[in-house]
């Protein structure tokens, strides 16, 4: 077990170890360590969970951007078919990526994982470090805290201040 998260690691970091059954699958852009504009006419879609153990609440969080780097609204309507998903969790993408059966705890969220993304067929699931994924990072810890759905109109601004961050490295 220890070998496998040590795998996980070095492939996050651009090394690939391994060949065969346990090696990991590394697609275009695993690892990045800053925001990515999408190919142009493309969305990209930040995704992030937050558990608050002190509130017992588990927050999702999650932007979408266009090529422009602009915050766009639901993604259902807004899809123009060529979706990439971002998530820094290296052990969930590569469970999404393989879509193995699961029976354990983990295995369920993996398939409640699953189940919206079979709305985007052939879409890619990415890995990318925490610093990429600071705003949704934040909405998730923001939803966490507070009590039931929440989305928000006027963008708050510790959110704004990351969103900013991100756009100014392109």
């Amino acid at each position: 077990m220890g070998s496998t998260y040590l795998h996980n690691w070095l492939a996050a970091q651009g090394s690939v170890v391994g060949q065969g059954s346990g090696s990991i699958v590394v697609q275009q852009g695993d690892g990045c360590v800053k925001w990515v504009r999408p190919p142009p006419g493309s969305l990209k879609c930040n995704v992030d969970a937050s558990l608050l153990s002190r509130l017992q609440r588990l927050g999702t969080g999650w932007v979408v951007r266009d090529d422009a780097g602009r915050a766009l609204g639901w993604l259902k309507e807004c899809y123009c078919g060529n979706v990439v998903f971002e998530l820094d969790s290296l052990l969930l993408v590569q469970e999404i990526r393989t879509r193995q059966s699961n029976a354990s705890y983990f295995g369920s969220l993996v398939e409640n994982c699953l189940a919206p993304l079979d709305s985007f067929p052939d879409t890619p699931v990415v890995f990318i470090k925490r610093s990429v994924n600071s705003v949704a990072h934040l909405l998730a810890t923001m939803a966490g805290s507070a009590s039931g759905l929440k989305e928000w109109g006027p963008i708050p601004p510790l959110v704004h201040d990351a969103f900013i961050c991100d756009l100014l490295w392109l």
